[in-house]
């Protein structure tokens, strides 16, 4: 009980220095609190035990600096997932994704699946077509365009995803670390943020030149 007692009036502190120009919000000093990291400061960033931390934080803009902890991220989750589907069928995070594009359109053109799951396109129908020889999938007809061809789940799919869905849940939890739930909050503003630009850059200007893309004109 005395820890506990510490810990509130330590938030009365933080909570007088907030007041003091009158705010009184109490989700606004909740994030007032994550943004001045107070009571969280993790120790890698304190003595940077990691030679990234210290390389990173050190030599580049800030820009360059998310740039690179992103590009770590995005290398960690693929070997954090490919451990997390270890013991099941499917190959990769890029399987499991396309199965979940299926799943979510039901009866889907190739094309939609390319532009949903942000696969290349040779790389997304050589991955159709492995899954359909595995019986995850299925192709049939498309009523509106016999020319055309649909992709649907199998009874057998749909059963891999279950089993997969738990796995990548726990990844989910691992990949956020130890942050908070406030913490987790604010980087889901952000990220949501962030997709919503690069998805209508990617609608807009897919086949556009770096350049162009650079420009965003």
């Amino acid at each position: 009980m005395g820890k506990e007692i510490e810990k509130i009036l330590e938030l009365l502190v933080y909570w007088k220095e907030y007041s003091k120009e009158g705010k009184t919000d109490i989700y606004e000093f909740a994030h007032w609190l994550l943004k001045n990291d107070v009571n969280y400061t993790p120790k890698e960033s304190e003595d940077h035990q990691y030679p990234s931390q210290q390389y990173i934080s050190s030599t580049y803009t800030v820009d360059d600096q998310l740039t690179l902890f992103w590009a770590r991220l995005v290398r960690y989750t693929h070997l954090w997932s490919k451990k997390a589907l270890h013991d099941l069928p499917i190959s990769s995070v890029e399987e499991y994704g396309l199965l979940k594009s299926v799943q979510f359109l039901r009866n889907a053109k190739k094309s939609d699946l390319i532009s949903y799951s942000l696969l290349e396109t040779t790389t997304c129908f050589e991955m159709i077509k492995r899954l359909i020889k595995s019986a995850y999938l299925q192709e049939s007809v498309d009523p509106n365009d016999r020319r055309s061809r649909l992709v649907q789940l199998t009874k057998k799919g749909e059963e891999i995803i279950a089993e997969a869905d738990q796995n990548m849940r726990q990844l989910s939890v691992l990949l956020m670390g130890d942050l908070n739930k406030l913490q987790k909050e604010e980087l889901l503003k952000y990220l949501s943020q962030l997709n919503l630009f690069h998805e209508k850059l990617y609608h807009d200007k897919r086949e556009a030149t770096f350049d162009q893309l650079l420009a965003r004109k």
